[in-house]
């Protein structure tokens, strides 16, 4: 379940409007104050979307940049055409309105269990937090 907050409070019974727009997604969240805060989601297929940018009720942008990747699970005892692939979503960058930017590097990471001989995913390496320049 999401909860949204807002000024450290709970958001419940706002309006939230959506509009879709070819391969786009836009949420409006109207808060309490006549302000509304814009999410613009884009289409990844299969009904899945990512978050590409969030409008503050300021109008200031922030956008999110993303990196598609694969990770693969080998079960245990499997042939190696069983093995299953899923699709990753890695936040590379947040570019916010003031000029400054966050920046991520990933590594691989593996991991076993019982059920399988193991599993890759993918886990936040480095961050880089760049200043805006006046």
């Amino acid at each position: 379940m999401l909860v949204c907050v807002y000024n450290g409070l709970p958001v419940s019974r706002q309006i939230i409007a959506y509009a879709f727009t070819g391969n786009e997604k836009l949420v409006t969240l109207s808060l309490p104050d006549g302000n509304s805060i814009k999410y613009r989601l884009e289409l990844l297929g299969y009904g899945q979307y990512r978050l590409a940018s969030k409008e503050d009720q300021l109008g200031k942008l922030t956008v999110y940049t993303h990196e598609a990747k694969t990770a693969t699970m080998w079960f245990r005892g499997m042939a190696s055409d069983d093995n299953r692939t899923q699709n990753v979503l890695n936040l590379t960058s947040i570019e916010y309105p003031t000029g400054g930017k966050t920046e991520y590097a990933y590594a691989i990471q593996y991991t076993t269990d019982q059920m399988l001989d193991h599993s890759q995913f993918y886990r936040i390496k480095s961050r880089r937090d760049i200043e805006s320049t006046p």
